[in-house]
């Protein structure tokens, strides 16, 4: 329906990730996971990156480490339409 949600899940990220669809689903940081399909862009703040999402007002952290991941994942959600 396009609109965000903040989910509260009570084990960790990394048992929160094998339940999501790999395809559409991404951890961007220690504490944070997104759906691609919701991902507006990437923005420089200072020395880090920060993604901006659809409907969403607050950016969020990208850490170095998995940057280098969600780049290329955001090429192909972009060309493929993220469907």
């Amino acid at each position: 329906n396009g609109s965000t949600q903040n989910v509260f899940f009570r084990h960790s990220l990394n048992k929160l990730m094998k339940r999501l669809p790999e395809r559409h689903f991404l951890r961007i940081h220690r504490s944070h996971v997104v759906n691609l399909r919701q991902v507006a862009g990437l923005e420089k703040h200072g020395k880090g990156t920060h993604l901006r999402l659809h409907s969403f007002d607050q950016t969020l952290p990208v850490s170095r480490h998995r940057l280098s991941h969600l780049r290329p994942r955001l090429e192909n959600a972009l060309t493929r339409g993220a469907g």
